[in-house]
């Protein structure tokens, strides 16, 4: 069998397990010990499968699993673009800081919006260590507006986080990349 082929029987199984599970959780069947083991051996399949998956898949692939923007915009609190437009047109110093990976930049490019300042500094959603650490460097003034954006807002979320406890006090979720790039 190939690959592909590999790949397509893990996603058709990680499918039957999420809708079995769904089963047994809408019938309230789990709390029976037959049924109890039954859900412990699909949730530990689907563990094994989503591993394999994730090893396999492209990222892109993976995106479609990434919540809506809505759905994003509100658990980080990002800027939304109306009001993103008007700080970047209103704020001359404003920097864009992009907490991508490099690869990520090469793969998709990168957000300008006219004269302003870009500065790339990759951090994880987990740590941002490394942005802490050189943070006065990039960003002398604690008063300049920065803009953060990831692939998705997670990491923006991170790193806006570690900005804001360092004291910068104007530090923005701008969200995704693909959430931007658009902006005109």
């Amino acid at each position: 069998e190939s690959s592909r082929g590999k790949v397509h029987h893990k996603i058709r199984t990680t499918a039957n397990i999420i809708i079995a599970l769904y089963y047994c959780t809408i019938y309230s069947i789990h709390p029976h010990p037959p049924m109890t083991m039954l859900v412990r051996t699909l949730v530990s399949q689907l563990s094994r499968n989503t591993a394999v998956l994730t090893k396999s898949l492209p990222a892109r692939c993976l995106l479609s699993s990434m919540p809506d923007y809505d759905t994003r915009a509100t658990k980080y609190g990002f800027l939304r673009p109306p009001e993103l437009k008007e700080l970047l047109n209103t704020q001359p110093t404003a920097v864009l800081l992009d907490v991508r990976t490099q690869e990520e930049i090469d793969d998709s490019g990168r957000f300008t919006w006219k004269d302003l300042r870009w500065v790339h500094q990759s951090c994880t959603g987990e740590d941002a260590t490394e942005l802490a650490q050189k943070a006065d460097e990039l960003f002398p003034d604690e008063t300049t507006p920065i803009v953060v954006y990831c692939k998705s807002g997670h990491r923006a979320n991170k790193a806006q986080e570690v900005l804001t406890a360092g004291g910068h006090a104007s530090v923005y979720n701008a969200g995704g990349y693909d959430d931007i790039k658009g902006l005109d």
